[in-house]
């Protein structure tokens, strides 16, 4: 192999409270394309270390960061922000469709354009979701008396999860799979 005919195969890194890093150990594992059965990208082997520090590093995040004091607009401005960024590395994203998952072009309605729609509706709830309401007043009996009960409902984010995406339909996570 020529100097001109060989490709650098990228190898990729974990992002984990704020910093790039490599898995801990310094494993991969190669990734392949299935059409070719070329190995095109090489991906950090995380361990259950590395699964702590960004498990801590979330928590952390989530609780002492600035999301849990933005307001939904600012959420919903965030969520526009990520899929402006995704909608111009469009492209890039259909190759990797191909190229790692074996793609066909007429999935890709399903596997690209449908995830960013589902974004887009997710940013407009977050604008316009009311995280707060009062539920209807109960009056009930009890031997004092009418009883006058008041409650409020508050929706809040469920904190830090772990998902694993399938690796067929990686940007595809449909609304309530948990």
């Amino acid at each position: 192999m020529t100097d001109a005919t060989r490709t650098t195969i990228p190898t990729y890194r974990l992002y984990i409270d704020g910093t790039w890093a490599d898995a801990t150990g310094g494993a991969t594992y190669d990734i392949v394309n299935p059409a070719t059965e070329a190995v095109i990208a090489r991906a950090p082997n995380a361990t259950r270390s590395d699964m702590d520090q960004a498990i801590a590093a979330a928590r952390r995040a989530f609780d002492d960061g600035p999301w849990a004091r933005t307001t939904p607009k600012d959420r919903a401005k965030v969520l526009r922000t990520l899929i402006d960024g995704l909608e111009k590395r469009k492209e890039e994203l259909r190759q990797l469709l191909v190229s790692m998952c074996a793609a066909e072009y007429i999935s890709h309605p399903i596997q690209l354009d449908m995830p960013l729609d589902l974004l887009r509706n997710y940013a407009d709830l977050a604008a316009a979701f009311e995280f707060e309401h009062m539920l209807p007043v109960l009056v009930s009996q009890t031997p004092m008396g009418a009883q006058v009960n008041n409650s409020m409902v508050y929706h809040q984010p469920v904190g830090v999860c772990g998902l694993i995406p399938t690796w067929n339909f990686p940007f595809f996570w449909p609304p309530d799979a948990r």
